[in-house]
C-alpha cells in the first residue's frame, strides 16, 4: 500500500473516531439527530436550531471542519455535498470566501459584483481557525472591499443543515 493510501486510511480512521466520540469540545450549535439514511436535501433532517434562510429562501447548511485532519483527493462539488448531508465527513471543492464581518463560506461559484458574494449553492464554514493563513495576502488571494477569497480550495468536514 502506498504512503498516500496509508495517509487516506489514517485520516478516515481519525475522522470516524472523531465523529463517534462527538468531536471533542461541544459545538456551539446543537447538531441534528443523525439519520441512518442520508437525506437528499439539507432541510429534510430535523435540527434543533433553524438557521436563517438564504436570499433564495433555502436553509443555509454548515460545513463544520474537522480540526487537525488533512485530506486530499478528487473531492466533490458543493451541490453534490449538499445532496449527502449527514454525519459522514466529506472533502468538498470550491472557492473559500471570507466576508468583511469574518463569516467564511465555501462557494461553488461567485456572483459578478464587487465584492463578489457566493452564488447558491453555498456552505457556511464552521470551525475556521483564526490562525489559518489562507486569507493572508499572497499568491492566489483576491480582495475587494474587505472581502477575501481563494479559488480551488478543498475543505474536509461534516455538513449539517
Amino acid at each position: 500500500m502506498s504512503q498516500r493510501h496509508l495517509r487516506i486510511v489514517f485520516i478516515t480512521l481519525i475522522a470516524a473516531a472523531t465523529a463517534a466520540c462527538g468531536g471533542g469540545a461541544p459545538s456551539p450549535t446543537p447538531s441534528p439527530t443523525p439519520s441512518a439514511i442520508p437525506s437528499q436535501t439539507p432541510s429534510a433532517i430535523p435540527s434543533q436550531t433553524r438557521l436563517a434562510p438564504s436570499p433564495s429562501g433555502k436553509a443555509i447548511a454548515t460545513l463544520t471542519l474537522i480540526a487537525g485532519v488533512e485530506a486530499d483527493g478528487p473531492g466533490t462539488s458543493v451541490s453534490d455535498a449538499l445532496a449527502h448531508v449527514g454525519v459522514e465527513p466529506q472533502l468538498v471543492n470550491g472557492i473559500v470566501l471570507r466576508e468583511a464581518d469574518g463569516a467564511v463560506w465555501l462557494c461553488e461559484v461567485l456572483l459578478e459584483s464587487s465584492p463578489p458574494p457566493c452564488a447558491e449553492p453555498r456552505l457556511r464554514v464552521g470551525n475556521w481557525l483564526p490562525e489559518d493563513h489562507t486569507f493572508d495576502a499572497g499568491a492566489g488571494v483576491h480582495e475587494a472591499n474587505g472581502v477575501r477569497w481563494v479559488e480551488h480550495v478543498q475543505l474536509y468536514g461534516v455538513i449539517r443543515p
